[in-house]
């Protein structure tokens, strides 16, 4: 059977009318995809520590002598703080937790996180005088920001009595658990965990 076959004016027709029906159906909408952290806590804490200044010690006190480029030498102590509580055990751990986290970076007001190498350099620059510094800041973060410890020093001049509750108990995990590790457990035999220590000040329900 010999194929039909079409005018050309027909043809133009037909694939006119094909891309001026795929030009009014709805186009598929591209999503990005979604941004995750592997901090969400830290990341939901972020507000408070905004609100509250607590890095801004850091960048009042220590003076390093060292030339801001991208970044400034506190901004960098900033990193270094957010890698150990984003449980960075090196330095250079720090480009595969805390600098491919765009999302806890964002949250605490950055773009992007200096190379470990820049921030090696910056360590290394550091003096004898900047380390007092730095504890100084730390100390002051302390004081503003423990309860506690005001607490305390406003009982010990009054001569009054605290109760703080200390628990020791450890926390039952999976073998394979994060930070899981065998050791004793009370009331366990060969039990896996957390080996935590939990302070409890009453007055205030402050947990440590």
């Amino acid at each position: 059977m010999a194929k039909k076959r079409l005018s050309k004016k027909h043809k133009n027709n037909k694939v006119k009318n094909k891309v001026n029906s795929q030009r009014s159906s709805p186009k598929p909408q591209i999503q990005l995809n979604e941004l995750n952290s592997n901090h969400v806590s830290l990341c939901a804490l972020a507000p408070v520590i905004g609100d509250k200044k607590v890095f801004e010690p850091i960048h009042t006190n220590v003076k390093i002598p060292q030339k801001k480029l991208f970044y400034s030498p506190t901004d960098k102590l900033v990193f270094l703080t957010l890698g150990v509580m984003s449980n960075m055990q090196t330095v250079y751990d720090i480009n595969y937790t805390l600098r491919v986290d765009k999302v806890l970076l964002k949250v605490f007001g950055y773009e992007k996180c200096a190379d470990q190498s820049v921030i090696q350099e910056t360590l290394n620059a550091v003096t004898d005088e900047n380390i007092q510094q730095m504890e100084s800041a730390l100390d002051e973060i302390w004081k503003h920001n423990n309860l506690s410890s005001s607490l305390l020093e406003k009982a010990q001049k009054e001569s009054r009595t605290i109760t703080v509750d200390i628990d020791l108990s450890g926390q039952i995990a999976s073998k394979n658990a994060e930070q899981s590790k065998k050791g004793y457990f009370s009331g366990e035999e060969n039990a896996y965990g957390r080996q935590l220590a939990r302070v409890l000040v009453c007055d205030l329900n402050f947990v440590q």
